[in-house]
């Protein structure tokens, strides 16, 4: 996808509020300049947002803005689909079902934009976020508000997590009131 802008949508009820995905059947693509911007995201198994590689290894998403939006009440099942041990559940997140290659030369995003979203009550994280890197703009994970994530004793919760990334801005976040 190249070019994509989602405008005050709803994802509910669904394995993923929303998906974004580099094509898993094309070695090459990449998945670049697509925004998010208002909605709300909520009661899904997995995550209200979900920033997705495929399986192959050049897998890249690039200039990803997700802003203004609300997510709430998601990570409803822990065992989702085929790959249900390598999909978190939460807010805002990023996975691949080759965990190990985050970070990796493929398995990356560049210049991702997270910022003034509220993220709340979901069972697992709050903003999960693996694997972000700056090319020709800073990443950021910023005034994001961010509380009572982390409910569920049985899926991996963190409030913010960013994981296997480099270059990325993170700052005035308020994250309070979160179990995790």
């Amino acid at each position: 996808s190249v070019g994509v802008d989602i405008v005050n949508c709803i994802g509910r009820d669904s394995e993923h509020g929303i998906c974004i995905q580099q094509d898993q059947a094309d070695s090459t693509s990449v998945c670049t300049d697509v925004t998010v911007t208002g909605g709300e995201f909520y009661n899904n198994v997995g995550l209200g947002i979900c920033l997705r590689w495929g399986t192959v290894s050049t897998a890249i998403l690039k200039r990803i803005s997700i802003t203004g939006t609300r997510c709430y009440g998601n990570g409803t099942g822990k065992n989702v689909g085929a790959n249900a041990a390598a999909i978190p559940a939460g807010g805002i997140g990023s996975y691949t079902q080759n965990k190990a290659s985050i970070g990796t030369a493929g398995f990356i995003s560049y210049d991702i934009v997270c910022n003034d979203n509220v993220v709340y009550d979901n069972n697992g994280y709050g903003i999960n976020i693996e694997g972000f890197a700056n090319d020709s703009l800073t990443p950021s994970v910023s005034s994001n508000d961010i509380y009572g994530n982390g409910a569920s004793g049985d899926i991996d919760s963190h409030s913010l997590w960013v994981g296997n990334s480099f270059g990325v801005l993170i700052q005035e976040n308020y994250i309070h009131d979160n179990s995790a």
